[in-house]
């Protein structure tokens, strides 16, 4: 009994998934395709280096990773073709602002900031601010740890406005 109401809910599980799925996939399109309407094709920027989100692989010198798998998705179920131009995280916004590409598919916190620049899909992945030091580091546990500390991190992301 105990492992058919596990089944169950499994299943229960996989369709809210897909249904959380096209939602989001629907809502994507309809942003995408109302700024780019009357064009052949959807210019589609990226990081060019932010695993595994998005970042050239190594073996076929191709783009590959989460947002590159999701504009694809996209692309098939809303039947339009795209292109895909690599560029640094921090020149995403101003492409899209200057149209020189159509949108971005990238790890990018929603801001409010940002979002008097551009439009946002709804959310598709909430990762977070993640700290990491080295294994034998106890000195650092703690935000207040890194008073007075160099902290590495990438221009233009919200870890480097924290």
């Amino acid at each position: 009994m105990k492992w058919q109401k596990q089944k169950v809910w499994r299943i229960v599980l996989r369709f809210f998934r897909s249904l959380v799925v096209s939602v989001i996939v629907s809502s994507m399109v309809l942003f995408v395709l109302a700024g780019c309407a009357g064009s052949d094709e959807i210019v589609v920027g990226h990081d060019s280096n932010f695993v595994p989100f998005e970042y050239r692989d190594s073996e076929t010198g191709d783009y590959v990773g989460f947002d590159i798998d999701l504009v694809a998705a996209i692309a098939e179920e809303a039947g339009f073709e795209y292109r895909t131009e690599p560029m640094a995280f921090d020149g995403l916004i101003p492409s899209i602002m200057a149209d020189k590409i159509d949108m971005a598919a990238a790890g990018m916190t929603i801001t409010e900031a940002r979002q008097e620049e551009i439009d946002f899909s709804r959310p598709y992945y909430d990762s977070g601010l993640h700290l990491m030091v080295h294994i034998d580091n106890d000195d650092i546990t703690a935000i207040e740890d890194l008073e007075g500390k160099v902290v590495a991190t990438r221009s233009g992301t919200t870890s480097y406005n924290y």
